[in-house]
């Protein structure tokens, strides 16, 4: 939901490094990670579920706080 309350989907683009261990399991390293709003604008990571995009002074908050 954005600061005029109106919901909105944003886009969590998540870039990860995949090692296979000897022992056939996987070790996943988070690279990056960027959260997007529906025109593409990255948004600044504020607190747990708050992004903030600081050239239109909008604020987002999700629906789930454990999100990215």
């Amino acid at each position: 939901m954005n600061s005029n309350g109106w919901p909105c989907q944003l886009t969590c683009i998540r870039q990860v490094d995949v090692t296979t261990l000897p022992d056939g399991s996987e070790q996943i390293r988070q690279l990056s990670l960027q959260i997007r709003d529906t025109r593409g604008v990255v948004l600044r990571p504020k607190s747990a579920g708050v992004y903030v995009n600081d050239f239109e002074a909008v604020t987002y908050w999700s629906m789930d706080v454990y999100a990215p």
